[in-house]
């Protein structure tokens, strides 16, 4: 299941409704987003030096992202995507955005998929 495809929402989830962010949970928001092959842990907090302080707001973070996406040479667009689209494995408050919950979505999604309900004998299994 993918993520809402808004910044706002998406930077509520990782935070917890927070209004700042850390630079823990911006490292594995990017992780969940799969940039963390375009971009290091050293690569973001480079640029989070910059705000002096240990945590940062949404308007801040957007500031971030422009900044890492001219240090790394990648669209700023490319990056909102990803982290606005990505699936949230960092617990954003909702069944949806935690690994149990993606496994109860897959199981679910296999039998609309498959268009018939699962037999007695596989729900037992599966308690």
């Amino acid at each position: 299941m993918s993520g809402c495809g808004n910044i706002e929402h998406q930077f509520k989830a990782v935070t917890h409704s927070n209004s700042k962010i850390t630079i823990d949970q911006i490292n594995q928001w990017f992780t969940d987003a799969k940039l963390n092959k375009k971009i290091t842990p050293e690569d973001t907090k480079l640029c989070f030096e910059k705000f002096k302080a240990e945590t940062i707001d949404l308007t801040s973070f957007v500031k971030f992202l422009q900044d890492l996406s001219e240090q790394k040479k990648l669209p700023v667009g490319e990056l909102e995507e990803k982290l606005a689209s990505c699936e949230l494995l960092t617990g954003g408050g909702t069944v949806a955005n935690n690994t149990v919950g993606k496994k109860i979505t897959d199981a679910m999604q296999s039998v609309v998929e498959d268009g018939h309900k699962p037999s007695k004998r596989t729900c037992k299994r599966m308690k």
